[in-house]
């Protein structure tokens, strides 16, 4: 399947259905997976940094990834209503790997993923994200990318 397909699979299996407001792939879906695909192979490892649903992410495993999602998943809409089992069902359903934050370590091995992204993640942080930039870039293989996005003030 193209992006295309993927993207089209992705909204009508993704639990939350007036979470993904795009009609056709474009703005961040596009994005991504159009840098994803200028720069990896398929089959190529992604962590995707405060996933929340993994909706980015489960794209990037629709058009052949190994993506696994890394969330805390305290936001309140996570919480209500057992979203978070129907979140983790999904993650379930598309093949990916995801991991709840805890208080432990941070849990994978040094050079371990060809991708690290973080959508509309930095503008949460309260301190600097320099020590988060630092453990995640370990994480990362040689010559792997680290793609941040963040929101656009002119869409608000």
């Amino acid at each position: 399947m193209n992006n295309v397909e993927c993207f089209e699979k992705l909204r009508k299996i993704f639990p939350f259905k007036n979470y993904i407001i795009n009609q056709s792939l474009s703005g961040a879906y596009k994005t991504i997976s159009d840098v994803v695909t200028m720069h990896l192979k398929p089959g190529q490892e992604i962590l995707d940094f405060g996933s929340g649903p993994c909706d980015k992410s489960a794209l990037l495993q629709l058009m052949g990834y190994k993506c696994t999602g890394y969330d805390d998943l305290n936001d309140a809409w996570h919480k209500a209503d057992g979203n978070e089992n129907k979140i983790f069902s999904f993650i379930e359903s598309v093949g990916m790997n995801f991991v709840k934050k805890n208080d432990k370590q941070f849990p994978f091995a040094n050079n371990t993923f060809d991708c690290i992204m973080m959508n509309d993640v930095i503008e949460h942080l309260h301190n600097s994200p320099k020590n988060i930039l630092e453990l995640l870039l370990k994480k990362q293989k040689i010559n792997g990318i680290l793609l941040i996005i963040v929101p656009n003030a002119g869409n608000i």
